[in-house]
């Protein structure tokens, strides 16, 4: 807390994108009204992952004055790195401060997930039941990713479920 102002500290990646700028604007507006201040940590890009390799620009976390903050809010799913997610929640915890983790589930801290699968299944049931599309291919992300499992689960069932033969050989990754 600074002058009366509590301080919500945001761990971001990708400012400069228009939608991540439009959620931390949106959020900043929000919490004025409940009299806090943004503080806003931010990697120019995401860690995709790769838990070898976590850029030096990730150190932007370790510089948080935990003594000040009130909260945490992390963006597990933009910042893609279970390694830096981890270093920040327990040195939020070691300070008592409360971290909310978006799109991410970690022991002790509130997890705000988006339901992504929904709106996949909805579209892939659209273009299966509705245009009558039946041969089909699944371009997903990155293989082992969560979200592109999900989303393969979610496209194999709603093929079977329609009679639509399903063989590896209408996945791909990438």
């Amino acid at each position: 807390m600074i002058n009366g102002k509590k301080i919500a500290v945001l761990c971001t990646t990708q400012l400069h994108d228009i939608e991540n700028n439009r959620f931390t604007y949106i959020l900043s507006e929000y919490l004025k009204k409940e009299d806090f201040c943004l503080w806003i940590y931010n990697m120019s890009t995401s860690e995709y992952w790769r838990e070898d390799a976590v850029s030096a620009e990730s150190a932007v976390f370790d510089t948080i004055d935990l003594s000040k903050t009130d909260i945490i809010i992390f963006m597990y799913e933009k910042i893609q790195s279970p390694l830096i997610a981890s270093r920040v929640i327990e040195n939020a915890k070691a300070h008592s401060v409360p971290v909310i983790v978006v799109d991410g589930k970690y022991e002790d801290c509130v997890s705000v997930a988006y339901d992504y699968a929904k709106g996949f299944e909805e579209l892939v049931r659209h273009i299966v039941c509705q245009h009558g599309v039946r041969d089909l291919y699944f371009l997903g992300g990155e293989k082992g990713n969560p979200f592109s499992d999900e989303r393969e689960d979610i496209f194999r069932r709603v093929l079977e479920e329609n009679g639509i033969a399903v063989d590896d050989s209408i996945f791909g990754y990438g």
